[in-house]
């Protein structure tokens, strides 16, 4: 755990930051993502000089287009190749650069994964479509090794503090959550209809005027290119900055209260039922892990404690009495764009009925093949589907829903047992070793793939989260 003297940011260092995600996202919609040819040159230079902090940085910055707003990250087949390209190579260099010097008792439960993996790799030959499933295990464990050496290489750096990882981290969330505010502003980028018109050349403004009036059924996505991804990476931000303040921060900073404060209204206006779950099931854990801490002052504890249940009780009071908070709650759990709704109205069949389709098509699958399973990251049609060319194949879409039936149909019980496994193992050993913001952000996580099973897509919040 990080402790009080350290748990600060460098200002400097965030203006720095801010400044160069601003050029990137102005360079990457000028050239169309272009731009990420000339980085693998200077990524090598930073991993040649073992500048940790910096790679981690602009590592992030490659994974940020493929969850951007395709307003600003605009992206096509061959900036695509590079960039994972770029991150395949990162692996490769820093794998063998680490290798056989250890790892660090904080990340090495996270290797787990690897099992399941390979489990998957086995029951694939098997699958619905072995091609796509070994093609997106090609691209997960690169990437996911890529940000393991990266993640080690921060934390055994001499040359790198916590005050710099941190302004790394803040940076990125002021990019996404300050951004997303000021598009609340822009409906017209940052309203999921009326950017896509707006991308396909045809005038949006009628759209727009559909959504200031209330009578459009778009949903926000910010600096995202969807609701969904919004919702999730704004629940993870929040638990990530929430459990970092009051861990390590310990002290009143507007900076994190500001942007803490933003999240819920964020999440909100995405309309995303998992991405509230997720932030209120992140918070939880925050305030439990927090409740058990011994290493924290009991005046500080103490005025967090308060401050939360405060909040909590404000919450539910306006909930119960006042009718258009109430009325606003249930539109929002029951999807209502419009009209008086009542606690009547909620019902388990509707709370489940936008993922109930998937998780049957996952039971029937599963069903097929209830011990081994039919293969990673496919589904059923996709035996049966005509693919031209590489990129098809490695950007096949999948939806499944929740994970448990997800990772039922792919990898039959035994990989239930599997990843179960990871997640029971990996969850009491990171609150053991007091990696406090880590276990919070993975439990957020778990939590969102409940309504949309992205734990292994790398390219997208897999990567990201």
């Amino acid at each position: 755990m990080i402790s009080a003297d350290q748990g600060r940011y460098d200002k400097r260092l965030l203006y720095r930051y801010l400044v160069i995600l601003g050029i990137w996202t102005l360079l990457w919609k000028v050239t169309r993502g272009y731009v990420a040819v000339v980085l693998p040159v200077y990524l090598l230079s930073l991993i040649a000089q073992k500048r940790a902090v910096d790679l981690f940085f602009w590592v992030l910055l490659l994974i940020l287009p493929s969850v951007g707003n395709p307003y600003f990250f605009p992206t096509g087949s061959v900036t695509t190749l590079v960039t994972r390209l770029t991150l395949a190579s990162i692996s490769i260099l820093l794998m063998v650069r680490i290798a056989g010097k250890g790892t660090s008792r904080a990340l090495r439960p996270m290797l787990g994964i690897l099992i399941y993996i390979a489990w998957e790799a086995l029951v694939s030959i098997q699958g619905y479509s072995p091609v796509i499933s070994y093609l997106k295990i090609l691209l997960f464990v690169p990437l996911y090794l890529a940000l393991y050496a990266i993640a080690y290489d921060v934390t055994n750096s001499p040359r790198a503090n916590a005050r710099q990882i941190r302004t790394v981290v803040l940076s990125v969330c002021i990019f996404f959550i300050v951004g997303s505010l000021v598009l609340t502003r822009f409906p017209g980028i940052g309203q999921m209809a009326a950017m896509r018109q707006t991308m396909s050349g045809a005038d949006a403004s009628e759209v727009v005027r559909q959504l200031a009036a209330g009578e459009g059924t778009s949903l926000f996505c910010g600096m995202t290119a969807q609701p969904q991804a919004l919702g999730p990476i704004i629940a993870l931000m929040a638990t990530l900055l929430f459990a970092d303040y009051v861990f390590a921060i310990r002290r009143k900073d507007w900076l994190y209260l500001g942007l803490l404060l933003s999240c819920p209204i964020l999440i909100y206006k995405t309309s995303s039922r998992t991405a509230m779950g997720a932030y209120i099931a992140g918070m939880g854990m925050v305030v439990f892990l927090f409740m058990q801490a011994h290493a924290v002052g009991q005046r500080w504890k103490g005025k967090v404690l308060m401050t939360v249940f405060a909040l909590g009780v404000l919450a539910c009071v306006a909930v119960i009495i006042v009718p258009g908070v109430r009325q606003r709650a249930l539109r929002y759990v029951l999807k209502f764009s419009s009209g008086g709704v009542t606690t009547r109205d909620l019902s388990v069949e509707r709370l489940t009925s936008s993922r109930q389709a998937l998780v049957d098509v996952s039971l029937a699958g599963f069903r097929r093949k209830p011990v081994w399973g039919n293969g990673f990251q496919v589904g059923w049609w996709m035996a049966h589907e005509r693919r031209r060319g590489l990129p098809s194949y490695v950007s096949a879409p999948i939806e499944k829903g929740v994970w448990p039936t997800a990772v039922l149909e792919e990898g039959g019980l035994i990989g239930l047992i599997l990843f179960s496994g990871f997640l029971l193992v990996v969850i009491p050993t990171l609150i053991k070793r007091h990696a406090y913001c880590g276990v919070c952000v993975l439990w957020t996580f778990t939590f969102s793939n409940f309504g949309e099973f992205d734990f292994f897509t790398m390219s997208y919040l897999g990567g990201f989260g």
